[in-house]
């Protein structure tokens, strides 16, 4: 993301909420790292820009609106805050990023109230494009985008609830919970970045599909990385491996022809919480049984589904190679 970009979203984002006086938007401008400086007056904020870049990326590279794609990366942060506050309320992370959860700090009525509030204004900073003149239709269609990417978020949620307390589940139920995922999340920005450029229906379609099989394979690396390297990962990664959420890698444990391994998978998963040492033995199985490898190629095979959105989407080669490009960049950030 250009630097120039970084400031006009962080100036706008800021304003959006300064402009209210409920303590209710100090929480969210906490939860965003929304911070003035006494000295100079000058706002900065730090937050996870990975979902704006995207939005803001592709806008760029085909050309597009970059006020419009402005609101639609807001809108895109917005709603990652939303889904990452009950989280950290459901998984128990004490941390956020590099700040405590809303939870820990001014409890969970508090953050699942902030929560909330994120989701509406996610929507808001889109219905309020009205005011600069925009075809109604044109907002209506974004709105309905971010209200689908809620759907497959909530989705994904309610499978991954329901794998909670089951033993037996596939490597086919991660993929879908993991597939609703991106498509909530990264899907919905490829979307919006398109949107913001002079482009057709058909394209837009094939950005969604690029961006949701690219995400799956974004989100099922960080769980991988959590057992691969559980002393380098995100707190708030960790706290859904922690809680025993279901993972790829542990579905290909369990289809694994290794009965002591599967058996002594399964007496850690009965525990009623992980700890961190438990997170050395499951990477020890993980490992031994074939299924890192097995994941590894699982996040390949998504990658190359991705990719292939775009191959068939008639896009100019030049255009290609720097989305590519950028892909790489994003996949390893």
């Amino acid at each position: 993301m250009f630097e120039s970009d970084k400031k006009l979203l962080t100036k706008k984002l800021s304003k959006f909420l300064t402009q209210r006086d409920t303590d209710l938007y100090r929480i969210m401008e906490f939860q965003l790292g929304i911070e003035t400086s006494p000295d100079t007056n000058q706002t900065n904020i730090r937050t996870d820009f990975q979902l704006a870049e995207f939005v803001l990326e592709i806008c760029e590279l085909f050309n597009g609106n970059k006020d419009v794609a402005i609101n639609f990366a807001i809108s895109v942060i917005l709603l990652e805050q939303f889904i990452r506050v009950h989280h950290d309320v459901q998984d128990g992370n004490t941390e956020s990023g590099d700040r405590p959860s809303l939870w820990w700090k001014w409890g969970p009525a508090h953050a699942i109230n902030t929560g909330d509030g994120l989701h509406a204004l996610a929507r808001l900073v889109l219905l309020q494009m009205n005011q600069e003149k925009h075809d109604p239709n044109f907002i209506m269609n974004a709105v309905r985008t971010i209200d689908l990417a809620i759907l497959s978020l909530c989705e994904a949620e309610f499978l991954e609830i329901n794998l909670q307390d089951r033993i037996l589940f596939s490597p086919q139920d991660c993929l879908n919970i993991a597939k609703r995922k991106g498509s909530g999340l990264f899907g919905c920005a490829a979307k919006l970045g398109i949107m913001s450029t002079p482009s057709n229906t058909k394209l837009e379609e094939s950005f969604f599909q690029y961006g949701s099989y690219l995400g799956a394979a974004i989100l099922i690396k960080r769980d991988l990385e959590v057992i691969n390297s559980s002393a380098t990962a995100k707190a708030d990664v960790i706290g859904k491996i922690l809680t025993k959420k279901k993972n790829l890698t542990l579905s290909y444990v369990l289809e694994s022809d290794n009965l002591k391994l599967k058996r002594r998978m399964g007496e850690i998963y009965s525990k009623r919480i992980l700890s961190n040492k438990d997170l050395e033995e499951v990477k020890s199985i993980a490992t031994e049984s074939g299924a890192i490898d097995q994941t590894t190629e699982s996040i390949a095979h998504l990658l190359g589904k991705s990719k292939e959105m775009l191959s068939d989407s008639h896009i100019e080669q030049l255009d290609l190679r720097s989305l590519e490009t950028f892909t790489g960049k994003l996949f390893n950030t």
